[in-house]
């Protein structure tokens, strides 16, 4: 039967692995997140991800079981021995992804970013999963993003050996990691400067890279990175959905809570210029970011630069009245200074 299947015989708490090699299935979402972050193999850490995700949409998987089992998410999740790490900034020097060498960078960073992004999607689901207000939706919603991340990573794993490279031929940074542990104590935290700030800032920059990768004449690359584009949309969705959720189960003003965190715990501000289509599609409209903007860099914030001329981006309200007047009439004519943004 399926439960006889599914059930694995365990030994002080640890699946064995039957005759064949294969380890026995697993039996809660949270054994699923300690697996797959402690899994230094990349290839299993994926495939591990689209099984869970299997499992929990045929509804055949618990968040957590009844036995009491103490989930501790690690502070460094595993990851291949053999992929060299440096300091951010020492990576390959991607520049315009015009030669094939240059492409080959700018794609190994692609695999590299959607590889952690796995271990962030679980690492969310196991280190606050004792917390209050959660629901099975929130581990439902991060597992979706999961299992997104590893078919990203697998798709760019895969177009690298294409192009007579692989993941770990490049040296590789852990900055994003590493930014995620500073909110290790706080999922409104987590939720901000991850799945808010850094996604978004994701979907400011790819259309480029996109336009790159066609102007080099890649075009399975560029589609590849399209189809990823779409779905960072919904990452960032699920990030604003929960902040939303959580300022609100907490009594707290939801925009005005965004801000001090970005303030406090974000480095330096919010750079344009932002796509505000997609971020808009997000539900992460400009009055979440707007304001953490520098006013000397407000006057372009919009996308392109005929947006900035026409859309007010000032947080103050009259200044942006006098000026939205100004901007219609002059849209015509020849771009002008912003006056205020000194």
């Amino acid at each position: 039967s399926m439960a006889s299947r599914l059930s694995p015989i365990k030994t002080d708490g640890v699946p064995i692995g039957n005759t064949m090699g294969t380890p026995a299935p697993l039996e809660s979402l949270l054994d699923y997140a300690s697996l797959v972050l402690r899994e230094a193999d990349l290839n299993k850490k994926a495939a591990s991800t689209r099984e869970a995700y299997t499992r929990w949409k045929r509804g055949e998987l618990p968040t957590r079981t009844g036995q009491r089992k103490d989930y501790k998410a690690p502070d460094y999740p595993g990851r291949p021995k053999s992929v060299e790490v440096v300091a951010p900034g020492r990576t390959a020097r991607r520049g315009k992804g015009g030669s094939l060498e240059k492409r080959v960078a700018m794609i190994h960073s692609f695999a590299h970013i959607e590889s952690m992004a796995i271990d962030l999607s679980w690492d969310i689901i196991l280190r606050f999963h004792g917390e209050e207000h959660l629901t099975d939706e929130f581990f439902g919603d991060w597992l979706k993003v999961a299992w997104d991340e590893a078919r990203h990573y697998e798709m760019w794993a895969s177009r690298l050996e294409e192009l007579g490279s692989g993941y770990g031929a490049l040296a590789v940074h852990n900055g994003l990691w590493e930014s995620a542990m500073e909110s290790k104590g706080s999922l409104l935290d987590r939720l901000c400067i991850i799945h808010m700030v850094h996604e978004a800032r994701g979907l400011d920059v790819t259309p480029k890279s996109i336009q790159r990768l066609k102007s080099a004449g890649d075009k399975k690359s560029a589609a590849l990175l399209q189809e990823i584009y779409e779905d960072e949309i919904t990452h960032v969705e699920a990030g604003v959905k929960w902040f939303k959720l959580l300022c609100k189960a907490r009594n707290l003003d939801t925009i005005n809570t965004f801000h001090d965190t970005v303030r406090t715990k974000f480095n330096g501000p919010l750079k344009p210029p932002f796509n505000t289509v997609a971020r808009d599609k997000a539900g992460f409209t400009e009055e979440w970011y707007l304001p953490l903007v520098r006013k000397k860099d407000r006057g372009g914030a919009g996308q392109t630069k005929n947006q900035a001329q026409i859309k007010t981006v000032v947080s103050d309200k009259k200044v942006c009245q006098r000026e939205a007047k100004e901007k219609i009439r002059a849209a015509g004519a020849e771009p002008h200074q912003e006056k205020h943004a000194s």
